[in-house]
Parts: C-alpha cells; sequence; structure tokens
C-alpha cells in the first residue's frame, strides 16, 4: 500500500513539479501512458458517436487534416471538445520533453521548438528516451526567492518583450499571409504558443513574479499584435475576432510552458537571440502541414426549407430570383458576401447561371436541368468569401480569394403531395484554411446563413404568386 501511494506521489511530481529533472524510465513511460489515455479516450469517443473504430494512424498523426477526419458525421461539438481536450496534452508533452532535455544537457529553447513541430516531436521523443544524464539536480535553476537586482526597476525591459513580442508577430503574419499565402496551422497553433513561452520566460527573468501578472502582461502585448495586424493590413477585424478565443487558450498554455521553464533552467543571454529566431522559424516550418495534407476533401452544407406551394411554382424562382433587399443585420452587416439575386442565360443543360453577391457574382454552368425537380450546376468562377472590415481602407489578404473554393450547387424539390413543397439546397467546397476543423465550424454556419437567405427568399416569392393567381380564379 505505501509503495502505491509512493508511485502515485512519484507521478504526480513527474507530471506537475514542474522544477524537478525528468529520467530517461519516467519520460518514457510517462509519454506511453499519456499517449494511451489520450487515443483511448478519442477512440471511444469515436466510436461513440461515430459508430466506427478509428484506425492507428488516424489516432496519431500530427496531421490536423488526417485529424479531423477522426469525427466526420459526429456532432459540431465534437471539434472544439477536441482542441480543449487536447491542450492539458500539449501541457504535458511540451514541458516533460524540456526537463527531460535540460536533464540531458541540451538546450532548452530548442527542445521547446521541436517538441511542437510534427514528426520531428517524435524523433525528439525517442531520442530523449536514450539521452544520458547531463546535469545534476542541482546544476538547475530552482527558481529560489527574488534577488536584489530583481528589485530595480522593471518598466523598460518589460516594455521590450512586450512590444518585441507584438511587432514578432506582426511580422510572422504578414509573412505567412502575404509572402508564403499559407493561413495555417503553424500561424494558428505555432505563433501564439511559442511566442508566448518565450515572452513568460524573459518576463520571469526580469523578475520573478507570479503567473497572473506575467500572463496579463503577454495578453496585453497580444492585444498589441491583434491592433498592429489590424493597422498595418496585414488582417482585417474579422478574422482577427475569429481568432481570439483559441488564441486565449494557446497564449494560456504558453505562458504556463515558459514560466515553468523558467524556473527550471536560467535563460542565458546567448539563448536569447535563438529563442526569438525559433519563434519566427517555426510557423514557416508548420508551413508544410498544407502540402503534407494534400488536397482538401469537398464538404457538403444541406439547408431545407418547406414551401406552401407545389414543385411547379417553385421551380421558377430556384432558376432566377428577384433582388434582394440590402442586408440590415446578422453576419452579412460584418462584410460577409451576401446574395442579392440570380439570373441566367439560356434554358437546359450548358445555360449559364449568374448569382449576384455583394462581393461580385458566381458563374455557375447548369449540369442538371430538370423541372420541376432538380437544378444543379458546377461553380466556374466565384467571388471573394467577404469585405474584411478595416477603420481606415480596403482590406484583401489572398485567402479571400482562396481560403473557400467553392465546387458545385444543386435544388432539389420534393413533392410533399399536399400541395407543398420541400426545397434543398446544397453546396460542396473546400477550406483551404488551416486548422480546416476550425475554420468550418465559421464557414459551414455561414454557408448555411446564406443558404437560408435565398431559400426563404424563394420561399416568399412562390408563396406569394401561388397566393395571387389563386385570388385571380374565379369563385364559385
Amino acid at each position: 500500500m505505501e509503495s502505491s501511494a509512493t508511485g502515485f506521489r512519484r507521478a504526480v511530481r513527474v507530471l506537475f513539479d514542474i522544477k524537478s529533472p525528468v529520467a530517461r524510465p519516467e519520460y518514457l513511460l510517462a509519454g506511453v501512458l499519456l499517449g494511451l489515455v489520450k487515443f483511448s479516450v478519442e477512440a471511444g469517443t469515436v466510436w461513440a458517436t461515430c459508430g466506427r473504430w478509428p484506425s492507428f494512424w488516424e489516432l496519431t498523426s500530427p496531421l490536423l487534416g488526417v485529424r479531423q477526419q477522426l469525427f466526420v458525421g459526429g456532432p459540431e461539438w465534437l471539434l472544439p471538445a477536441q482542441f480543449v481536450w487536447s491542450l492539458p496534452f500539449v501541457y504535458f508533452a511540451v514541458t516533460l520533453s524540456v526537463r527531460r532535455a535540460i536533464s540531458a544537457g541540451w538546450d532548452s529553447t530548442v527542445a521547446l521548438v521541436l517538441s511542437i513541430v510534427p514528426y520531428v516531436n517524435w524523433v525528439l521523443y525517442f531520442s530523449l528516451c536514450f539521452a544520458p544524464p547531463g546535469r545534476t539536480p542541482s546544476e538547475l535553476f530552482d527558481g529560489g526567492d527574488d534577488d536584489p537586482a530583481a528589485e530595480k526597476s522593471v518598466f523598460l525591459p518589460d516594455l521590450g518583450v512586450i512590444v518585441g513580442g507584438a511587432l514578432l508577430a506582426l511580422l510572422t503574419v504578414w509573412a505567412v499571409t502575404y509572402l508564403l499565402e499559407d493561413f495555417g496551422a503553424g500561424l494558428f497553433f505555432g505563433l501564439p504558443l511559442e511566442v508566448a513561452a518565450v515572452e513568460a520566460r524573459m518576463l520571469y527573468e526580469i523578475r520573478r513574479r507570479g503567473v497572473a501578472a506575467i500572463s496579463v502582461r503577454i495578453l496585453g502585448s497580444f492585444l498589441l499584435a491583434a491592433c498592429l495586424v489590424v493597422l498595418f493590413a496585414a488582417e482585417g477585424m474579422i478574422c482577427v475576432a475569429m481568432l481570439a478565443v483559441p488564441v486565449a487558450l494557446l497564449v494560456g498554455v504558453g505562458t504556463l510552458i515558459g514560466v515553468g521553464i523558467a524556473k527550471l533552467v536560467r535563460l542565458k543571454r546567448s539563448e536569447q537571440t535563438p529563442a526569438v529566431v525559433l519563434c519566427v522559424m517555426l510557423p514557416l516550418v508548420l508551413t508544410w502541414e498544407e502540402a503534407a495534407d494534400g488536397i482538401a476533401p469537398v464538404r457538403p452544407v444541406r439547408t431545407e426549407v418547406v414551401v406552401d406551394a407545389p414543385p411547379e411554382a417553385v421551380w421558377p424562382y430556384v432558376v432566377e430570383f428577384p433582388e434582394l433587399d440590402e442586408p440590415v443585420s446578422g453576419l452579412f452587416t460584418l462584410g460577409f458576401a451576401a446574395p442579392i439575386g440570380a439570373t441566367i442565360e439560356g434554358e437546359g443543360v450548358g445555360a449559364v447561371r449568374h448569382c449576384r453577391f455583394t462581393t461580385g457574382a458566381f458563374v455557375e454552368p447548369i449540369t442538371v436541368w430538370e423541372p420541376p425537380r432538380r437544378l444543379a450546376f458546377d461553380v466556374a468562377e466565384q467571388p471573394a468569401a467577404m469585405r474584411e472590415m478595416h477603420p481606415f481602407f480596403e482590406v484583401r489578404p489572398p485567402h479571400l480569394h482562396s481560403g473557400l473554393v467553392f465546387h458545385r450547387g444543386e435544388f432539389r424539390l420534393e413533392d410533399l403531395g399536399d400541395g407543398r413543397t420541400r426545397l434543398v439546397g446544397t453546396t460542396w467546397y473546400r477550406i483551404e484554411l488551416r486548422p480546416a476543423g476550425y475554420w468550418s465550424l465559421w464557414s459551414d454556419a455561414i454557408i448555411h446563413v446564406i443558404h437560408r437567405r435565398v431559400l426563404r427568399h424563394v420561399k416568399r416569392h412562390s408563396e406569394a404568386r401561388l397566393s395571387a393567381v389563386r385570388c385571380q380564379l374565379p369563385q364559385g
């Protein structure tokens, strides 16, 4: 019984005592057990919600494109739940690897970055499992009480770290978005996690404060970064707002990691420059994921409405519909493309439909013409998905045009047999933003809003037309 209690305390110390070194057997065992817990829960969740057992590759792959396929067919809350569920394991993986690297005499900053890079982190893990000890516990910084030197004014050093981190974020966002044209996982995960960790480490070195005080400064740094990103037109206000919640969570994890490392070992002046350089490099390194993931899968979005009119009365308004009023509320007022009308040139297969939006027109060659049951079309040309909000001028990052690629669409009219019609609109599209699992939550919701705007417009006109025809019929 006593040995079990001792083993439990030892396991807790290995996981949570950030100042304790990690031996090779402990590191190996912790990695195996954490992996078993994480993957077992995820496999059980997939089986319970999606009715299938995932493959080993799906569970262990570092590619977000593979990971997000785990929960295809499950409820929409699974993807954000998976993100939150993964955060503690990211924390343990990074802190254990850094502590093991320090114990082996390796550079802690390099270990911090490599523990985040897909595939490389597996190599790091197995290397550290066999790396011999390089330092004794007495050589590790124990994060003791404040020394007299820490009592001096720290305003300017603090300000330097805060502003420096914000400028680093601005330059990275601009380079990844405009030079590499890859709004990907490196920017989403790597930048906030790594910059927050290095900033926290430096701020702790300036004066050994608590996590709360350092968190306030780092959140201020990222708030400044968000303002600079918008001010210098690297991104618009809407995309920045969409990223606020996950970035805040990742900043929190990065802060805990950075403070924990600082308590374990001092950041030498010789390591500060590599730390900044590696923070810049990590999001750039992670841009390989788009190529590794290959072409993103095509996603269908289906919306339906019941119209109090037979299919024959609905069909003309499906083919082309009158002008819609300018949107005055909801998502469309934030700049998202809103449908405003549709016209068609010709009739039957080969005709070309033009669906006009506030950002331009979709050019849609007709591929299926089955009145009054089905109208299908490809998308030959498409406008930007939105107009970004900016206080001074128009912002046009490349992902506004390439982030969502629309392939085809269709309308199906199902006769319900009682003078009513089930009208179903479906759009097939591909999302080229990483991580697709996060951005698809937004894109699916926005496409549903677009569908409902069109379908309700068709419903109103179809029912109004039928009512007018009935009023003109002789009574008798």
